[in-house]
């Protein structure tokens, strides 16, 4: 492997303040590639089953992929990984932007952090090295105020990557944020970083990271650079992710009134759409590496300020999940948590959740400190979603730790909670896409929507064979998929292009020019089963089943109504049944069967998880 990787980790204690390098062996690259491939491995192997996600044994580690920062397409990500305080299992963060390839051109494949710093503090790494440094004064600050000052006191071109007030407060729904809007938002990763005081990392970098085959790495770039000239491509380029979100409710994707309406119920989604996200568009802010650009800066009519646009799963919880049709309120709303460091597909989430309770009568005027939480209305809707991300009143506080906790202090309203496993479900409903189902519920980071399912497929991919107007033999396809959507993220890529986008083949001819290694799809795939197994085990010693996880029945039967999903009710055991036989689980235990490990060469997870 002669390419991709800088060669280095940085092993950062916040108790001691110890700094630390270390040189992996080549092998990791070769068999998890980057990313939370890599972050998966060293979480199995260093942390103790049970330990507290907000103690000081836990671990937070930052890892670009193996081509982000190399040029190739659309590979800008990095991962954040972590014990995820809201589900108790394997948690992790995708974002995009730039930080990610600046950690490479610094030098560094991956930051692990450790401990708890007793006071505030901020990691600053320049090329080659690294220092924690004070950030008592920034404590309490917003993520665009934290931005701006670090880049005051270190350098005026660094990425910064922080949390807001919700992190500190260790609200389980806190995500962490870069250059004002590139979040990596799900598992309450925030909360992981703001328990153990760090505030923001701060990165500059200016070294290259090398590419084994430049030829081919052009090549590569030419051949699939006009994906993105027609087509769905073109849609990313001229309006980002936004360009879906009316067709996504006319089709029923797009959750409507907390799951339970229907597309007539939300008839002005163009009010909220694409075109008139255009009419306030200032500008892209593409992402390293992407042709399409779907970030872009924003002005609306409430401040001065330029910030970055909603994309469709905030348009999707802010939106339709309230049938809010307010542009200038799900703006607003989308803003709050961008600042202030929360998720917004699950701040959306608790919205709803909140608007339904309160128009069931299971929350008072009294407890919503005044709110008329009723559908469709933006500015209450909005000052919620702020009360959430600062924790605010009752209801902010409560709503916070997600709506599964919640239900615990509103009685009877865990039917309104749309979430698995603790974490609530991005904005793709499950009875119009069967196989989401089965990725929100057995995904070791449930309720995840970076992850692909057999509906989700690339272009141009050798998929096994099913129906997919059936929900039955989706396994083996299922499987498939999922496995390729782990390498995607283990080498940066950004999955959304790289399943609807660009063919499979590019993942393939963008490493191999990188790396100057030979993989073939099938070595990909068994990469994917690896880190999949990896992942499975890290639930398994948590004593985490993703069959024990209650599901509210709304998300398996579709409203008594008019419109796309009339009469879909969706067949659970047919549906994990058959990932079941095609997973590489035992169906019982759920465990990773020894046979399926030895073969991966996970030796270590075989021989822990069946001792003699």
């Amino acid at each position: 492997m002669n390419g991709g990787f800088m060669g280095k980790f940085l092993w950062v204690n916040l108790t001691t303040g110890a700094i630390e390098v270390e040189k992996p062996d080549i092998s990791l690259y070769k068999d998890y590639l980057g990313g939370y491939g890599i972050g998966d491995k060293i979480l199995y192997e260093k942390l103790k089953p049970g330990i507290d996600p907000l103690g000081p044994e836990n671990i937070l580690a930052y890892l670009p992929g193996l081509l982000t920062g190399t040029g190739a397409l659309v590979a800008s990500r990095f991962m954040v990984v972590s014990k995820s305080p809201l589900t108790g299992g394997i948690g992790d963060a995708n974002c995009g932007g730039h930080i990610g390839a600046e950690m490479k051109k610094a030098g560094f494949d991956g930051i692990y952090f450790t401990g708890q710093s007793e006071k505030p503090v901020y990691l600053y790494i320049t090329d080659d090295h690294a220092e924690l440094r004070d950030a008592t004064s920034y404590w309490g600050m917003t993520t665009y105020e934290t931005e701006e000052a670090l880049r005051e006191v270190t350098d005026p071109k660094a990425r910064v990557s922080a949390i807001g007030p919700a992190g500190e407060r260790m609200s389980l729904l806190a995500a962490i944020v870069t250059e004002k809007g590139n979040v990596a938002a799900r598992s309450g990763l925030g909360a992981v970083m703001g328990s153990k005081k760090l505030k923001a990392v701060v990165v500059k970098g200016s070294q290259k990271v090398k590419i084994a085959d430049e030829e081919a790495f052009k090549a590569a770039r030419a051949k699939y650079t006009p994906e993105f000239k027609e087509g769905m491509g073109k849609l990313l380029r001229d309006f980002g992710t936004a360009a879906f979100y009316e067709g996504s409710v006319e089709s029923a994707d797009a959750p409507i009134k907390n799951w339970g309406g229907v597309p007539s119920d939300y008839p002005n989604a163009a009010k909220c759409g694409a075109e008139a996200l255009k009419e306030i568009t200032v500008k892209k802010t593409p992402c390293t590496g992407c042709p399409a650009g779907c970030a872009r800066l924003i002005q609306p009519k409430y401040t001065d300020e330029q910030i970055k646009t909603i994309q469709y799963e905030s348009q999707g919880a802010f939106g339709s999940m309230c049938l809010v049709d307010d542009l200038e309120s799900m703006v607003k709303a989308n803003d709050y948590c961008n600042r202030y460091g929360t998720d917004t597909i699950s701040v959306g989430a608790a919205c709803a959740f909140a608007i339904e309770c309160f128009e069931n009568g299971l929350l008072t005027l009294e407890q919503t400190d005044g709110l008329e939480l009723k559908w469709g209305n933006g500015p209450a809707m909005a000052e919620l979603a702020r009360r959430i991300c600062m924790r605010e009143t009752w209801l902010g506080e409560l709503l916070a730790d997600g709506t599964l906790k919640a239900t615990e202090q509103i009685p009877g309203s865990f039917e309104y909670a749309m979430q698995i496993g603790g974490q609530e479900l991005p904005m793709h409903d499950q009875r119009l896409t069967y196989g989401l189902y089965t990725m929100y519920l057995a995904e070791p980071t449930p309720g995840k929507h970076t992850q692909g399912t057999e509906d989700y497929a690339p272009p141009q991919i050798p998929m096994p064979e099913y129906d997919p107007a059936g929900q039955a033999d989706r396994g083996a396809s299922h499987k498939m998929i999922e496995d390729f959507a782990h390498v995607v993220d283990a080498l940066g890529f950004c999955l959304f292009t790289n399943i609807f986008i660009l063919p499979y083949t590019s993942a393939e001819d963008f490493l191999n020019a990188v790396t100057g290694e030979k993989y073939t799809f099938e070595d990909l795939l068994k990469i994917g089963d690896r880190i999949s197994m990896l992942r499975h085990a890290f639930n398994t010693h948590e004593g985490i089943k993703f069959t024990d996880r209650k599901v509210p029945k709304r998300l398996l039967k579709a409203p008594e109504k008019e419109g796309p999903l009339q009469g879909v009710v969706l067949d659970h055991d047919q549906l994990i049944g058959d990932y079941l036989k095609d997973s590489g689980l035992d169906p019982v235990t759920l465990k990773p069967k020894k046979e399926r490990l030895l073969a991966l060469g996970l030796d270590n997870v075989a021989s822990e998880l069946y001792p003699e």
